[in-house]
């Protein structure tokens, strides 16, 4: 049996180690306040720049999207896979992201001026805008008269995608209602434009086909704008089926130019019958009077055509006739095709085809299928007729020229041709006086 005392003496030394195992953990304690408790383990993913930390109304943390506002429960350990997966179908972020991408590009593009194509005149956000590219699209088939059907063609559409690789191929339908929309849009612009000017010269020019029996009828507008340029501008095409004035008078109306416009309908109201308000256009009467002396050397023009057309043919006869014009040491210059219709082109043919007459009989010797060479007196009636033609290809770039006013000097350049007919008619050749006669009958006639 334990004494007393020995029972005393053992539970005195049970408490005191309590005592000292108390203090110990008060001890850590303390040590851990005057510590601090760990520091929190910096976030590495990248999701965390789209989220942030909040407290709901009942105090509790919650993880909020940052673009759409939307609540996910804080766990001790939160998987960023849940997030991920929201941003992924976040249409917040996704439209905010696209703009971001559409306005971060690396270099600055620039339109290029109308007025002169060495300056700049805005900057546009290279920004792809599949509308646009169909605007513009509209716009390159009406510029340079492709068919609907060219945007369906494979190699198009394969150049597109190399470059935008957003591109997405368009129908002929398509291209033909963009086209209908931009020449809508075009005719409204140019109307409301059309409502400032003051007064309006319309001109006409008619045509007819060759294979079909409709002529046809344009109607171009001119004006001087405000800083005194001679503006023009092709308003309206038409069938000839009907009255030509009545078709003039309801154009007017339709473009709200009408009281811009004034019509006589009866002539014999005006002085001298309208002969003094009638004003023909000086390049048409240039036209007639050259064709009559071109008419004098028909068959001389017929024969330099074909020269011209017969040597440019080939490559291998153009290199012979190239060949003589360096043996002979005469300018390089090169042979030119004209246009049957238009007097100026027919003219520039022969002025260049003139300055060969020595190669054309050794071009013959050269080439044994040639057989059309002129003779001595051929070329020298065409230089005569040439003669007389370059004034009036001058006059004629003079008075049609549409960035200046031409009014002025309508006078001078007519008075200029007159003094040429005059003089030509005195001369003793008879070639000459002929082909003057003609064209005299036909400047008197008009003016």
């Amino acid at each position: 049996m334990q004494s007393e005392e020995e029972i005393l003496e053992r539970t005195n030394r049970v408490d005191t180690d309590t005592i000292g195992t108390e203090k110990n953990i008060e001890e850590t304690s303390k040590d851990d306040e005057i510590l601090g408790s760990k520091p929190k383990r910096k976030k590495k993913s990248a999701i965390w720049s789209d989220f942030t930390e909040i407290k709901d109304a009942d105090g509790v943390m919650k993880i909020s999207c940052i673009h759409c506002k939307k609540m996910y429960r804080k766990t001790k350990i939160t998987p960023t896979t849940q997030l991920h997966r929201h941003l992924q179908s976040c249409a917040i972020k996704a439209k905010a992201d696209k703009s971001k991408d559409g306005l971060s590009q690396t270099q600055l593009g620039f339109v290029t001026s109308s007025v002169d194509p060495t300056l700049c005149s805005s900057l546009y956000v290279g920004k792809f805008d599949m509308e646009k590219m169909k605007e513009s699209v509209a716009h390159w088939i009406m510029m340079h008269e492709h068919p609907f059907s060219i945007v369906e063609e494979e190699g198009f559409n394969l150049m597109q995608r190399r470059e935008m690789p957003e591109w997405r191929g368009i129908t002929r339908n398509t291209s033909k209602t963009y086209c209908i929309n931009v020449y809508e849009a075009e005719k409204k612009q140019l109307k409301s434009f059309l409502k400032n000017v003051n007064k309006i010269s319309l001109t006409t020019d008619c045509w007819k086909s060759k294979n079909q029996k409709i002529e046809y009828m344009v109607i171009t507008g001119h004006w001087i704008d405000e800083s005194w340029h001679s503006v023009y501008l092709t308003l309206f095409t038409f069938h000839l089926h009907v009255e030509a004035l009545k078709l003039q008078m309801s154009f007017g109306a339709a473009w709200r130019i009408g009281a811009s416009m004034i019509y006589v309908r009866n002539k014999r109201r005006l002085l001298c019958e309208g002969k003094l308000f009638h004003v023909r256009c000086c390049g048409h009467i240039l036209n007639l009077i050259a064709q009559d002396g071109l008419s004098e050397i028909k068959n001389i023009v017929d024969v330099i055509r074909d020269s011209v057309e017969y040597v440019r043919r080939s490559d291998a006869r153009l290199k012979i006739f190239s060949e003589i014009v360096k043996q002979l040491n005469l300018p390089d210059k090169k042979l030119v095709d004209d246009c049957r219709t238009r007097w100026n082109s027919t003219y520039e043919m022969l002025a260049a085809a003139i300055k060969f007459k020595d190669v054309f009989p050794r071009f013959a010797d050269r080439e044994p299928h040639y057989d059309i060479c002129l003779s001595a007196e051929d070329w020298t009636k065409a230089e005569k007729v040439c003669s007389i033609l370059e004034l009036f290809w001058t006059v004629a770039h003079i008075v049609s020229g549409s960035d200046y006013p031409t009014s002025n000097l309508f006078l001078n350049e007519v008075s200029r041709v007159k003094v040429l007919l005059d003089k030509k008619s005195l001369e003793n050749d008879i070639f000459i006086q002929d082909m003057v006669a003609r064209m005299k009958k036909k400047f008197d006639k008009y003016w």
